[in-house]
């Protein structure tokens, strides 16, 4: 799965997605916190909602995120996703079921596990993406993510 389609799957019903970015495990669970502790006053009808929001998950093994899986987080923090590198991706291609299939995977020319990283800053912890994949807001700490979102309606009436 691509991050933009996790970020906007067709479970989500907002058109401003929130996304945290972690590197670690702790970090992750650091952003569940600050996630959890804004509760819903945030939330604005078919705008923004923070139980949509995305987790994404980079240099961490697959096994030690599915671990961590097991302590059942909340229903609102469950869109976790692990950036995968070139090697695993092609990997999966290389299973008895893929090929079955006939869709192996050769490895991704160009691929860059970072990228958003690189795009974005690498002191961002939190993003507001706009429907059209546009970054509404990058976020460096929770308090530039709480300014972000009370900004949303104002400037979709061009304040």
């Amino acid at each position: 799965m691509f991050t933009d389609d996790a970020i906007f799957s067709n479970q989500k019903r907002c058109i401003f997605q929130v996304v945290a970015l972690a590197t670690s495990l702790e970090e992750l669970r650091s952003c569940q916190r600050e996630i959890n502790s804004l509760g819903a006053r945030y939330n604005k009808d078919d705008l923004v909602s923070l139980a949509e929001t995305t987790y994404i998950v980079h240099k961490q093994a697959h096994q030690a995120l599915k671990a961590t899986s097991r302590l059942a987080p909340p229903p609102e923090s469950r869109n976790i996703v692990r950036v995968v590198s070139a090697e695993e991706y092609k990997a999966t291609g290389e299973t008895e079921g893929a090929i079955a299939t006939g869709f192996p995977r050769p490895e991704p020319l160009y691929y860059e596990p970072n990228r958003i990283y690189k795009d974005l800053g690498a002191d961002v912890v939190f993003a507001v993406i706009r429907w059209d994949r546009i970054v509404f807001a990058r976020c460096r700490n929770l308090f530039e993510l709480e300014v972000a979102l009370t900004r949303i309606e104002e400037a979709l009436k061009g304040k």
